[in-house]
């Protein structure tokens, strides 16, 4: 069992196998993942499913998905492997987390850019995903990460954003 933090989108990783215990491999994100807080029924997910490569694959949760403290179950399955049963602990923040603003301006008159959906890395190439928002009115958004180097990458339609663009918090 492994904690997320509470209020924020987390990442999940797994390996997916079949009924003689083999990595499936090629499902990309066609598998069904269902989720329960607490002891509420299960719903289908609403967070970000990708195949990783060698049979793993990883489950982006949204916040609202990870809204409430304590057990966090996940089913996923599909036809052609066998269902996987994962259990999760939703915590309150990282007591090394700290709240660090994004701003995003634009490079012609410095307004800002509002209801850009931004996503946070550790990775340049942008596999290992942490958490994601977007931008308000005022053109920021705000994460809570520990002290480090991390990756933002930024998409709205009609824009053309320089991704990923390295960010250091301290």
């Amino acid at each position: 069992m492994s904690d997320l933090i509470l209020g924020q989108a987390n990442a999940i990783t797994f390996v997916l196998v079949d009924t003689s215990g083999n990595e499936v491999l090629g499902l990309g994100n066609n598998f069904s993942i269902s989720v329960s807080k607490g002891i509420d029924a299960f719903v289908a997910g609403q967070g970000t499913k990708s195949e990783i490569g060698s049979g793993w694959y990883s489950y982006l949760f949204t916040a609202s998905e990870c809204d409430t403290v304590g057990p966090l179950s996940v089913k996923i399955t599909d036809a052609s492997i066998v269902q996987q049963n994962l259990e999760y602990v939703v915590k309150g923040a990282n007591v090394d987390a700290i709240p660090w603003d994004y701003t995003l301006r634009s490079t012609v008159d410095a307004s800002p850019i509002s209801d850009v959906s931004v996503w946070v890395t550790t990775d340049a190439a942008g596999m290992y995903r942490v958490t994601e928002g977007r931008t308000s009115a005022f053109g920021v958004v705000v994460f809570y990460l520990q002290p480090g180097t991390y990756y933002l990458w930024r998409q709205k339609s009609g824009w053309v954003f320089n991704n990923p663009d390295p960010q250091v918090v301290v």
